[in-house]
């Protein structure tokens, strides 16, 4: 069984150009295909997504994203290739770059992006009036600095309460 997973932010085309995370897993076989199941498993530990008897080609690449199969990814997610009874054989968790306050390559720590400023839209090169603006073509129109901007579940409901004490 050989595969490779890789993990990569893409702009969306179902939610006009929102930034995402995508999960690409390619069979690395140069003659034959396999057959494999599949689990996606949220960091808040809800019910995993199963994808059984996927069946590769040698060389074909899957793709796990919202546009795909309507998946979010969050920090701590993670996919997994099963074996009988469930057993994990490969896993590849999303772990984003955490960045301290001000240490951000790109925004510094202002959280903003640094291509539109934080507005969100960009004049295309060639553009003199105000009007033509585009959505920024970097953090999807958000104005949101997509380098330290990491996505992440928020807790179950009924779940225990986050960085609150009991007394």
């Amino acid at each position: 069984m050989s595969f490779k997973g890789t993990f990569s932010r893409y702009t969306s085309n179902r939610i006009s150009g929102h930034i995402f995370i995508s999960f690409s897993l390619k069979c690395t076989n140069l003659m034959f295909g396999e057959t494999i199941d599949i689990g996606i498993f949220p960091s808040d530990g809800s019910q995993p997504w199963y994808y059984r008897n996927l069946k590769f080609k040698a060389g074909q690449t899957y793709v796990f994203n919202y546009d795909s199969i309507d998946w979010n990814w969050c920090q701590g997610d993670y996919i997994a290739i099963l074996e009988a009874g469930n057993k994990v054989t490969q896993k590849w968790v999303l772990q984003l770059k955490e960045y301290g306050p001000g240490e951000c390559p790109e925004c510094h720590g202002i959280h903003k992006c640094r291509h539109c400023r934080g507005t969100g839209f960009v004049n295309p090169p060639g553009t003199r009036h105000l009007w033509e603006q585009v959505s920024c073509p970097n953090c999807g129109g958000t104005g949101i600095c997509q380098t330290c901007d990491i996505p992440r579940r928020k807790p179950r409901f009924g779940g225990p309460p986050t960085g609150l004490h009991p007394f």
